[in-house]
């Protein structure tokens, strides 16, 4: 079995899928295979539903993990029996008809306060640039703002190139699955853009990469999530407000305003649009109300005579 679950790893990367979602499927792999004892790939045939559901998912499900994770893992599970299929070792997926655990929405019921806290850290990053205007202060600055706007994650804002940003503010970014979307800058994000470039220009090192740290190196992961609580601190934000949280705010902010929820998902990388309808979008009685009394049809039909059932 594990040389099987190599040549899954190794069908993945052929993929071209992200290698942190490959690692993963990986990891959930082997789990399950040792937690469901399955040492050959006859083991695997004999495989049931009720048996990855019973003695895989619901003991995960007892160990705490949540809805998301478990979906995660029956994900992982679904796609290794799907590439034994293609590879004529396995007729039918196990996987196929055991449903997805319902998780919680937190970012929907979040987005209110997340807006409330993005416009606390705006606040306070500006006003540091302006009572300090440096290097560091400017990127800061820049770096907030271009997450919030653009919704950016953290890994494709660190990845960014002095040379990502054409001259009309239009940039590529290439994202989940190797994925490209063409976005581009705010004329404000582009004024603060050029403004950043005169004090990024001027820092010596010989990094390509658009935001660099004091050393001059490329940002490592935890930078902006540490930048982000020290801004936390200063705004006195209490909540978990994170560097991901930007993106949120970008997404609401985008659908408040009118923006089709299509272009949403484009803005946002997502290549499914059921992804950003569920994280963002509420389902409100009165928006449904408010709809069907706008339509004309019947609106001058005679009601002199009602009849009223069930009353």
């Amino acid at each position: 079995m594990r040389n099987l679950i190599n040549k899954f790893n190794q069908y993945l990367m052929a993929d071209d899928m992200d290698s942190k979602t490959i690692q993963k499927y990986v990891s959930n792999t082997k789990e399950a295979m040792m937690v469901l004892s399955v040492n050959t790939i006859e083991d695997m045939r004999n495989l049931s539903p009720v048996d990855i559901k019973l003695n895989y998912l619901n003991v995960k499900k007892e160990e705490g993990l949540s809805a998301a994770s478990l979906n995660s893992k029956l994900t992982s599970l679904k796609q290794f029996c799907e590439f034994l299929i293609l590879s004529n070792l396995l007729t039918t997926n196990p996987c196929v008809g055991i449903k997805r655990y319902k998780a919680e929405n937190k970012v929907k019921d979040n987005l209110q306060d997340m807006e409330s806290d993005a416009i606390k850290i705006l606040d306070i990053v500006n006003e540091e640039f302006k009572k300090n205007p440096c290097y560091i202060t400017c990127r800061d600055r820049f770096m907030v703002n271009l997450l919030l706007v653009t919704g950016l994650r953290n890994t494709e804002m660190r990845e960014m190139k002095l040379t990502t940003i054409e001259l009309d503010g239009r940039f590529t970014i290439v994202g989940k699955y190797n994925k490209q979307r063409t976005l581009y800058l705010s004329d404000d994000l582009l004024k603060m853009y050029r403004e950043y470039l005169s004090y990024r220009n001027s820092e010596v090192t010989d990094d390509e990469h658009l935001f660099v740290s004091y050393q001059g190196t490329m940002l490592s992961k935890n930078v902006p999530q540490n930048i982000m609580k020290k801004l936390k601190a200063k705004a006195n934000v209490d909540s978990d407000f994170h560097v991901h949280s930007c993106r949120h705010v970008s997404a609401s902010e985008m659908i408040q305003n009118g923006t089709e929820i299509s272009t949403v998902a484009r803005v946002l990388g997502h290549s499914n649009i059921t992804t950003t309808y569920s994280f963002y979008i509420h389902t409100n009685t009165d928006d449904i109300r408010e709809a069907i009394n706008s339509n004309s049809i019947g609106k001058e039909v005679e009601t002199s005579n009602v009849i009223y059932l069930n009353k």
